[in-house]
């Protein structure tokens, strides 16, 4: 039976900023004292003056999430970048995929051949690997004083995703043309980038990468202020990294902010399985992606962790309906788990909420039909880091408006811009 959760419906979103009562004191450039309540209530996208107006015919949260889910990015946010690979401690890589300027086609498309690494899938659009010269002159800047974003991606994403594409254009575009460097650090697997270990992302193990990422940043470019931002699946891992590295996160990063958090993966689970659009639409599409990225890497997963990764498990996930059965076979094996119900008790953020030390801006839907209306508002609201925005439309990652623009991206794009000038 389907759950009764009935989303908002309407064009004209209701905003509400959920304060911490005792914020943290910051100080200022002049030296003078500030909060973050005071920092969040002055953005432009959410003071009172400004109405959150969404697309007219994507007037509840499912029709936004499906048209987010469909409308690609590729042609509507024309950013370019260059990809880095980077070596984990314990085994296997990631892509770190850094935002370049654009290139005459001749030139992007002789690029792209030189360095595509032999037997490597195509990579997406304005996507390439950088020369060695390239990467010699990046990993040896460390008087660059820029500040840098680092973006972390959804469940079944990565750098095109566009509400990442759009993030990242405005962050380097426009008013932000030489204000912001960004680079998006891609999951395990993610991207069309090789498995090359026993290792997949998650929401526990996910932690120490991030955690890698960050500190080779800071030790690259010892002088660049550090932000990051977390979307969906990665707003999960950014939050959990933000408390489990609570000393460590507060030295390496001057403020983070999170988009679409599923708090509580079990909650999310067991919402999205009770819900007809979870049940028919978007849990379908998650579970494709994840049986891909094991179909696709099963040869070189199955070298290390040959009794988890081999084609009678795949069967068993392919033949599925839900998340939760891939949950059950793989992740929470590999995570070092029994079950996917003790999956998602020990990733749940609300044992790391209370840690964080970071100044931390969230934002929610309460309409979104991937997570339902579990968000911990009341325990953000305890963190003296931390403030909360919650609307009442919007969707999963969407909040699309008239423009097709994602309202999103706009109110972290204010607040790095707002932190960056004041503190």
């Amino acid at each position: 039976m389907f759950s009764s959760f009935l989303p908002a419906w309407g064009f004209r979103a209701t905003k509400t900023i959920n304060k911490t009562d005792n914020p943290t004191q910051l100080t200022q450039k002049n030296g003078e004292k500030t909060d973050l309540n005071d920092i969040v209530i002055e953005l432009p996208s959410l003071s009172t003056t400004s109405k959150l107006i969404l697309h007219p015919l994507l007037f509840n949260g499912v029709l936004q999430t499906m048209y987010y889910g469909s409308s690609g990015g590729q042609e509507g946010f024309k950013v370019w970048y260059g990809r880095e690979l980077f070596s984990y401690k314990n085994g296997g890589i990631s892509s770190l995929d850094w935002v370049i300027e654009e290139e005459a086609p001749e030139l992007f498309k002789g690029k792209y051949n030189e360095t595509l690494p032999e037997n490597w899938p195509r990579l997406f659009p304005r996507t390439r690997f950088f020369t060695a010269e390239e990467l010699e002159n990046l990993k040896n800047n460390s008087s660059e004083t820029k500040p840098l974003v680092v973006i972390l991606h959804g469940l079944a994403g990565g750098s095109h995703e566009p509400l990442v594409r759009n993030f990242a254009e405005l962050l380097t575009s426009g008013k932000n043309k030489d204000k912001f460097d960004v680079v998006v650090s891609l999951s395990r697997g993610c991207g069309r980038t090789k498995v090359t270990s026993g290792h997949l992302f998650n929401a526990l193990s996910s932690t120490d990468d991030i955690h890698e990422v960050l500190l080779e940043m800071k030790n690259r470019y010892p002088n660049r202020p550090i932000y990051a931002v977390g979307f969906s699946f990665g707003a999960l891992t950014l939050l959990n990294y933000l408390g489990t590295y609570a000393n460590e996160s507060s030295k390496l990063l001057k403020a983070a902010a999170i988009v679409g958090c599923p708090f509580d993966l079990g909650e999310s689970t067991r919402f999205i399985e009770s819900s007809w659009s979870g049940a028919y639409l978007f849990n379908k599409s998650i579970l494709a992606f994840l049986n891909k990225l094991v179909k696709n890497n099963l040869n070189e997963l199955n070298k290390y962790e040959p009794e988890l990764f081999n084609k009678e498990n795949l069967a068993i996930t392919m033949a599925a309906k839900e998340t939760r059965v891939f949950d059950e076979v793989f992740t929470s094996k590999s995570a070092g788990l029994n079950t996917a119900d003790e999956y998602y008790k020990t990733s749940s953020s609300l044992t790391w909420i209370p840690q964080v030390k970071v100044p931390l801006l969230s934002i929610s839907s309460s309409d979104d039909p991937t997570i339902g209306k579990f968000i911990p508002t009341e325990l953000l609201k305890q963190n003296p880091n931390i403030v909360s925005v919650v609307t009442d439309l919007g969707g999963h990652l969407a909040f699309v408006t008239p423009s097709k623009q994602f309202w999103s991206v706009r109110v972290i794009d204010e607040f790095l811009e707002a932190m960056e000038t004041t503190l």
